[in-house]
């Protein structure tokens, strides 16, 4: 396996496969940039929250925010997994 580090600022990536097309938008974690986070609800088909498990001082801070981001209206309806 090879070495993962948190994402620092965003990433985008688009694959192709089958006719299927899937747009990823890695956002960052980090405190400054959350408030930025909005910035990407609108049109979401599917949230994917991911967190290092191994950083257990920041597991509960992570649970507040997932819960605020789903009751953000601009993801109503759009299926959510934490990771």
């Amino acid at each position: 396996m090879t070495h993962i580090t948190p994402t620092r600022g965003f990433n985008i990536k688009s694959v192709s496969c089958e006719g299927f097309k899937l747009h990823v938008w890695d956002i960052g974690g980090q405190r400054k940039i959350r408030p930025y986070w909005r910035n990407y609800f609108e049109n979401t088909d599917v949230l994917l929250y991911v967190i290092d498990s191994a950083d257990r001082k920041r597991m509960e801070e992570t649970g507040f925010e997932l819960a605020e981001i789903l009751g953000e209206d601009k993801l109503a309806g759009v299926p959510a997994l934490g990771e």
